[in-house]
């Protein structure tokens, strides 16, 4: 069997289509976790009394390091969406 350049080229370009949708979708399924784990957190945080000003500001940095990251997820995968 004789496999010319363009048939090489042709799997290789679907493989990587094939790669880019299994990184979306694990950037989708780490979106979700995430997003899940913050709304358990902030249920969680409800429920328990009043903390110190200082675990509140730590509190409030982790959420929005865990909104930025989120962010970053969402978006890389809506580039790897667009880009499939």
């Amino acid at each position: 069997m004789y496999l010319d350049a363009s048939s090489v080229i042709a799997v290789a370009l679907v493989a990587l289509v094939l790669i880019f949708i299994r990184i979306s979708w694990t950037l989708k399924d780490i979106h979700e976790a995430i997003v899940a784990k913050a709304g358990d957190s902030s249920s969680s945080k409800a429920a328990t009394p009043k903390a110190s000003a200082e675990s509140t500001a730590s509190a409030v940095e982790a959420a929005s390091d865990e909104t930025e990251i989120a962010a970053v997820i969402a978006i890389a995968h809506a580039a790897f969406r667009a880009a499939v």
